[in-house]
């Protein structure tokens, strides 16, 4: 190639970059002009509550941009969904879109799509346990199976609303005849107190967002939804995968933005969470929260990775007992007061 044409091409080259840094520029000024919104589809001190409050500062200095949170409960997150559906698609309104909420799409009658939303990135992964009061009559896992094969429907799990990773870890059991009663509820602060006033027996949770619990000695862990050890902090529990009792779905929790945004506000808020996600900052978070340490994951693979973990989920729900895969609407209080 000679030098002109070379030149031409370089020349070629530098502005395409040029024009994709001013699209992306752009769009953080439009960005700008108005507040973004964090919609978190659960109560406060929940873990997409805790998630969404611990970027604002960081993702208020990468943009320049006043950021709120909203909490919008219900439905296993299906009403917070609702709302960023029904907001513009102009950047300007994300979601955290939680593992509970997506596992409803791998149901026989979803109220929304996965191609109705753009994952901006993913921000935590995490196991799910079965924890118990310290005080339980149920010492260890086997204990409380042995009961629950005894009493079908008799003991009551706390979790966070039907269709969501927990019911189908519930649904799972039931398959091995350990029939299990559901007790949703609304925020994380309603399950917590359902297992501690007696009116559930055991609750479905990720370790780190009961860990004021454990170290408490409130509360401790039966079994592990996963196919193997998740670690030290599990505290050496077995996993339902070495019981036969299925491999767990593991909870994720991302930021997305409704389908239809432009791929520049797409990339400026992507590059503004790729920033956070490598921050050190933000590692310790995940230590802390006992989340994976490569949690995280970029814009370019987080359609992947949900339509992976969909696949899984639908997987599960297509071998449960037909009346299984619906879904029940459980209508909830759609919205709490300004928190942020």
């Amino acid at each position: 190639m000679n030098k002109p044409v070379v030149a031409a091409h370089r020349g070629v080259l530098f502005i395409k970059r040029a024009l994709a840094l001013v699209g992306t520029l752009a769009a953080t000024v439009a960005l700008a002009a108005e507040p973004i919104e964090i919609i978190v589809p659960f109560g406060p001190t929940s873990g997409a509550d805790t998630l969404a409050r611990h970027c604002v500062p960081a993702l208020q200095a990468a943009l320049a941009v006043p950021v709120q949170v909203k909490n919008v409960p219900g439905s296993t997150g299906n009403q917070g969904i609702a709302r960023l559906l029904a907001a513009p698609n102009d950047g300007r309104t994300v979601a955290v879109l939680t593992g509970d909420t997506y596992a409803t799409l791998a149901y026989a009658n979803p109220s929304w799509k996965s191609s109705d939303v753009i994952p901006v990135a993913i921000m935590m992964r995490q196991t799910s346990m079965l924890f118990v009061l310290a005080s339980s009559r149920f010492a260890k896992w086997q204990d409380l199976e042995k009961e629950a094969r005894a009493r079908p429907r008799a003991l009551r799990v706390a979790i966070s609303g039907f269709g969501s990773p927990d019911y189908i870890a519930l649904q799972q059991l039931a398959v091995k005849n350990i029939n299990l009663t559901p007790v949703p509820r609304l925020s994380p602060q309603d399950k917590y107190q359902a297992l501690i006033n007696g009116e559930a027996d055991a609750l479905y949770e990720q370790l780190g967002d009961v860990r004021s619990f454990i170290d408490a000695k409130q509360l401790r862990p039966i079994l592990t939804f996963s196919r193997a050890q998740p670690g030290a902090a599990s505290g050496g529990v077995p996993t339902s995968g070495e019981l036969g009792l299925g491999n767990g779905l593991e909870q994720f929790r991302a930021f997305v933005v409704k389908a239809g945004t432009s791929p520049q506000a797409v990339a400026a808020l992507a590059t503004a969470f790729e920033r956070i996600g490598a921050s050190t900052d933000f590692k310790g978070f995940l230590e802390k929260q006992f989340a994976a340490s490569d949690s995280f994951v970029a814009v370019k693979g987080a359609r992947t990775f949900m339509e992976r973990d969909l696949a899984q989920m639908k997987q599960v729900v297509d071998g449960l007992p037909m009346h299984a895969q619906y879904l029940f609407d459980d209508k909830l209080p759609q919205e709490l007061p300004e928190g942020f």
